[in-house]
Formats: C-alpha cells, sequence, structure tokens
C-alpha cells in the first residue's frame, strides 16, 4: 500500500518540475510555444490528482484528466524541440492517440466504475 502522503509529495514534486522547466523555457524564449506546452502538462498532470477525491463529479473529472494528461505528456515529447508538429502524419498520428486515450478513459469510466489508476489510494475526503 503506498502512503498517500508519500504519493502527494512525489506528485506535487513532479508537477512543480514540469511548470518550473515550462516557465523557464518561456521565459528564456518567449517566441517558442515549448515552455507554455511543458507547463501545460505539468498542470494537467496535476489534475488527475482529483480521482482520488470520494466525490463522483471530481472522481470522474480526475480520471478524464488522465487521458488529457497522457495526450499532452505525449504532444510535448512529440512537438520537441520546436513547439509544433513537421507534418501531417504527426498531427494524424497525435490526434489518434488523444482519441484512444480519451476512448481507453471512457470505457474505464462507464464499465468499470471501481477501477481507476487513483483508488489504490485512500480517499482524500470523506
Amino acid at each position: 500500500m503506498v502512503d498517500p502522503t508519500d504519493a502527494a509529495v512525489w506528485k506535487s514534486l513532479i508537477v512543480a518540475s514540469y511548470v518550473a522547466v515550462g516557465v523557464y523555457t518561456w521565459w528564456r524564449r518567449p517566441d517558442s510555444r515549448l515552455g507554455p506546452i511543458v507547463a501545460g502538462a505539468g498542470f494537467v498532470y496535476g489534475a488527475t490528482s482529483l480521482a482520488g477525491f470520494v466525490s463522483r463529479a471530481l472522481h470522474v473529472l480526475g480520471v478524464t484528466a488522465l487521458a488529457a494528461a497522457i495526450a499532452s505528456t505525449a504532444y510535448m515529447y512529440l512537438c520537441y524541440p520546436g513547439g509544433w508538429f513537421e507534418s501531417r502524419l504527426e498531427r494524424l498520428f497525435m490526434l489518434a492517440l488523444a482519441l484512444s486515450a480519451a476512448l481507453l478513459v471512457g470505457l474505464i469510466l462507464a464499465i468499470s466504475p471501481t477501477f481507476s489508476l487513483a483508488r489504490r489510494f485512500p480517499p482524500f475526503c470523506r
């Protein structure tokens, strides 16, 4: 069993590092799109913490943020170093990846209401 405090600390450090690198990159190269993309990926990953709440609405929002986190992280890595895709094939691949992540998370929410990545930890609110 993972200690929820340890998990929260580690997740916070991951989010903070992504946001810090994104802000620094944005400050050093304001014309580059990569800084906001990296910071945004950190914030989206942070939103997945909502999946640990007992409230059904917040839980669904957090699990849905998981699909967005998968897509935003993939987008961040795939559009490096320029901050955009060079070809139509890259854009189609990203679209397919985002749609498959959304479909998978949607199926998880529809078929198995008790399954999610965050349910390994005790809920934050009762």
